[in-house]
């Protein structure tokens, strides 16, 4: 399979400018990876990430192009596959990702695709990762995202997935920061009580909340604002029989507690 890649890649680089070209080569790259550890290596060592984030710097209004490479991305980093991740990230995923969700905000297929392969990038991330992706704008992409999708499950829990990832570490202050600017707070508890039923956005909005008002006053005091006891109360109603979501809206309910006693 690695000519199979470097065919792909070598056509990708030759004709720039054609759009069919770059999406015939696209949907051969992610036929060809899978989610398999060694041949999204393969592909990575064939210069594949390199040459879809090219064609989403070239082809950034053709909405075709910009769909066809999300969901390129999103099979190549998705896996266990760390190597891959990290070769993504420093070829300019996040910056082009980005600048494909803002170009097309109405276009669910680009959002769905983008948010999955957000999610993929920021698995497992270190803190370098995590500050370039929020240098990368990665943060307020996704607080606009949520909006304009509001009632998308997928995209939020997509999106309440990447948060998490990112608003954890000791270091990570400058994303707690951006994200509760960008009116994530709020975002996250309008989508709590919009998709009241999904386990997926809860648990994973109670953990980003976790991580976003943790040791952030600012933040805490805004998701209070926000009705941060009753929105963890209605998740430990409506979710009672689910013992990890269950967990993380008690652990989130006594951080809003401890923070009123404080």
């Amino acid at each position: 399979k690695a000519g199979a890649f470097e065919a792909a890649v070598v056509a990708m680089r030759k004709h720039k400018q054609s759009v069919g070209v770059q999406e015939a080569a696209l949907v051969m790259l992610r036929n060809l990876a899978g989610t398999n550890k060694e041949i999204t290596t393969l592909a990575g060592k064939a210069g594949a990430f390199e040459a879809v984030v090219a064609a989403m710097r070239t082809h950034v209004g053709c909405i075709g192009v910009q769909e066809q490479c999300c969901s390129t991305l999103l099979y190549l980093t998705a896996g266990t596959n760390e190597a891959s991740r990290t070769r993504a990230r420093q070829a300019g995923a996040f910056e082009a990702v980005v600048v494909a969700m803002r170009t097309h905000i109405e276009s669910a297929v680009v959002q769905e695709q983008a948010c999955g392969t957000l999610l993929y990038l920021t698995a497992g991330i270190d803190e370098a990762g995590k500050t370039r992706a929020g240098e990368a704008g990665v943060v307020e992409a996704l607080a606009v995202v949520m909006r304009a999708h509001a009632k998308n499950v997928g995209v939020q829990e997509q999106s309440c997935w990447t948060l998490r990832n990112l608003m954890g570490g000791t270091n990570n202050e400058r994303n707690r920061t951006r994200a509760g600017e960008a009116g994530i707070i709020d975002i996250i508890v309008e989508a709590m009580h919009a998709h009241a039923g999904s386990s997926g956005v809860h648990e994973h909005a109670c953990a980003a909340m976790y991580e976003l008002t943790c040791a952030n006053p600012e933040n805490m005091t805004r998701w209070q604002r926000a009705g941060a006891k009753a929105s963890a109360e209605a998740t430990l109603k409506a979710h009672a029989g689910n013992e990890r979501i269950v967990a993380k809206a008690r652990q989130l309910l006594d951080q809003v507690m401890g923070a009123q006693l404080s």
